[in-house]
Order: structure tokens, then sequence, then C-alpha cells
């Protein structure tokens, strides 16, 4: 949210996940809230930004013809003002195609997520009381004294090689490189750090390998 002069400006995004205090809601039918709140030191600017494609669309009828909504005009506004900021965008939005040139400029940084509607039509980026037309893109930009630092909260790295299934019953995996599966598994936590050993314990997760252009 933004506050200048009084006047509150209120951004909504329908999301899905935690929301605070180790509480998580991913089912349409448990509403849930999450609301961020924050003061904005002094010497630091910040801005809303919008941008939506839908005026492309031929489903859509909305007048979009607001150059400030224009890709163009979003940049020029991202590249000139802001070091840091909160982007958020529904499955539609070109998100990657207008901050791609802001994030090719040495320390900027982009936080923020995309929207999970539940039904295909169904707006979920919200400025105020006005939903956004799907295919649409905000945030707030930060410049001055205020600033982004970001850090992974959930993440994987590979342990050990890659491996091949040769055996399954449905989704449960018997057989890796032709040997029993749980015996590689026994075999890459012997052969893993300390560390790695850890990690290990506290959860696997297994990944698919991109196939090689000569597989």
């Amino acid at each position: 949210a933004e506050t200048k002069a009084n006047n509150l400006t209120l951004i909504s995004i329908l999301s899905g996940g935690v929301i605070g205090d180790n509480v998580e809601l991913d089912q349409p039918e448990r509403p849930g809230m999450s609301l961020l709140l924050g003061e904005v030191p002094e010497g630091a600017e910040l801005d809303i930004f919008e941008y939506s494609n839908a005026a492309e669309s031929d489903n859509i009828n909305i007048n979009n013809n607001n150059d400030e909504n224009s890709k163009k005009n979003v940049l020029k506004l991202l590249d000139d003002r802001f070091d840091s900021c909160l982007a958020f965008c529904d499955p539609w939005a070109p998100a990657e195609n207008i901050l791609k040139e802001h994030l090719q400029q040495p320390g900027r940084v982009v936080a923020g997520g995309i929207s999970c509607p539940y039904l295909a039509d169904q707006p979920s980026l919200a400025i105020n009381d006005r939903c956004l037309a799907q295919g649409s893109m905000m945030g707030v930009g930060f410049s001055g004294s205020f600033g982004l630092q970001t850090m992974v909260a959930q993440g994987c790295r590979p342990v050990g090689i890659c491996h091949t299934i040769t055996a399954c019953e449905e989704n449960i995996v018997t057989e890796l490189d032709h040997k029993p599966a749980m015996e590689v598994l026994q075999e890459l936590v012997d052969m893993a750090s300390s560390e790695e050993q850890d990690q290990i314990e506290a959860g696997l997760l297994c990944g698919v390998a991109k196939a090689s252009s000569n597989s």
C-alpha cells in the first residue's frame, strides 16, 4: 500500500500459500488474508505502477489507451526512478518482457510473484476497488533510501549424479540404473558431505533432468 497526502492506495493479489505464522491456505474454499504494512523512511520514494495488455485481446472489451499504462512508459518509469520494485502479475501478463531490460542494470532488485486465480476469467489483481483485466501487471517501485534485498526461502540444489529410472510401479520408483532405488539412495547418503547428509535427512526431493540433444 502507498500513503500520500493522507490518501491510501491498496494493491491486492489473489494467491495461495503461507499467509503467516506457519498457516498455509491453498484451498479456495478456505479464504484468508495476509496484510503487509510498512513505514517509508525519510529520503525514500515509492510509487505504484501498472501495465495491461488487455487491449491486445479480442475477448476483453476495455479502453486501454492510457499512455501511463503502456509498456513503454512502465519501462521508462522503472528505469528512470526505481532501483528496486515489488512486481505482481497474473499468469497471462508479459512480465518477463517488461522486466527483462530493467533487470539488466547492475544492482536492480525485483521481487514479487504471480497471482493464482481460481478460474481463468477471474480477476486476480486489484488497485483499491478496481480489478485489473486479464494480462495485467502491477507493483510498487522503490528508490532513494529504501531498497530491497532478496533471499531464498525455499530452494534445492543437486546432490550426487543423475540417475535413470529403470523400473517403477505407478508413481513409486523401484529401480535406478537397474539397481534397487533404496540401495542407490543409501550410496548417495554415504558419499555425501555432512552438510548434505543433514539436508537429505530434512527432506529429499527429486528433479527431472533435461535430456541432452544427443540422447
